[in-house]
């Protein structure tokens, strides 16, 4: 069964369980592999270290789309089978996905939903083809000038489409080999950060962690020995995919970032938020049934996080 491999989300408050047990999953989740070395055979994916199965995504870019993840967009198309996932705020007290996508073509992903203007500090290490619903001026002149290739309904040639079984403005969905074609040209995924499976020193047991991006969106991450994964819950309940595939990583770190107000307001009069990625701040991360403190460090738009024990 395939999952998502990495979370990353970045917000202000954080709470980990430790000890206790937890429900099983329904199947196992192999743990990824090491960057393997050029002689090694079967080569290993970009954005998760793990066996490469599909030979097209060693020449293909990294595919980022942003995912709604309202209530009313709820149950999201293809979200399970991205690569990594970044969880940021947006305004009104919800958040919204960035979904990477490289080893595994997810088909149809959904619902897409409109750029914010950190995107534009944290997309561009990856190189990406970018899929939103649409941004504002400034957003988008920021998305551009960090040399982003961002397509929406009105410039993906047919590959972001509304579709009719969800109500709008929750029904615009992304088809990934539109996409990848509209790519041509961008340089292939490369790795953004090590991977070694052995468990790191300096961890402690961990059951849960609760994640809280006041005052709308609540999520939590539960261990799950038997698969050998975190599983996500999203209000008090398990956060399932379209696939009826439950939502599981990994790796989920969680990144202190300092948010302040943005100074504009949507179109609903909300006002927005400024997050700001870019310095360092304290993380934690969760891998293997432990939870590890940790420190992050992004020194510019195109460096890819580090983090640091």
């Amino acid at each position: 069964m395939r999952r998502t491999l990495w979370a990353l989300a970045l917000l202000a408050v954080l709470a980990v369980a430790c000890g206790g047990q937890t429900e099983p999953a329904a199947a196992p989740f192999p743990s990824p592999s090491p960057v393997a070395s050029p002689e090694a055979s079967p080569p290993t994916a970009a954005l998760t270290g793990a066996p490469l199965t599909d030979p097209a995504a060693l020449t293909r870019p990294v595919l980022a789309v942003k995912v709604d993840n309202a209530l009313a967009a709820r149950p999201p198309l293809g979200r399970e089978l991205a690569d990594i996932v970044i969880e940021e705020l947006v305004e009104g007290g919800f958040t919204r996905f960035i979904a990477l996508y490289h080893s595994t073509n997810p088909g149809t992903v959904g619902p897409v939903r409109s750029g914010r203007e950190v995107d534009a500090l944290l997309l561009p290490p990856f190189a990406p083809v970018v899929a939103v619903a649409g941004a504002a001026p400034p957003t988008r002149e920021a998305m551009q000038a960090a040399g982003l290739r961002v397509l929406d309904e009105t410039s993906g040639g047919g590959a972001l489409h509304r579709v009719r079984d969800r109500r709008g403005p929750h029904n615009l969905v992304a088809e990934a080999p539109g996409l990848w074609a509209a790519g041509a040209g961008l340089p292939p995924a490369s790795p953004p950060w090590p991977f070694d499976p052995a468990v790191p020193a300096g961890g402690g047991p961990a059951a849960a962690a609760q994640r809280v991006f006041p005052p709308k969106a609540a999520a939590a991450w539960t261990w799950d020995p038997a698969g050998g994964a975190w599983l996500r819950d999203e209000d008090g309940a398990p956060h399932v995919a379209a696939s009826g595939q439950r939502l599981a990583a990994h790796n989920v770190v969680v990144a202190r970032v300092p948010v302040s107000a943005g100074g504009g307001q949507d179109v609903r009069g909300t006002p927005t938020v400024n997050i700001q990625v870019l310095g360092e701040g304290d993380a934690l991360v969760l891998r293997d049934g432990q939870a590890l403190t940790a420190r992050w460090r992004k020194v510019a738009p195109t460096a890819h996080f580090e983090w640091l024990t």
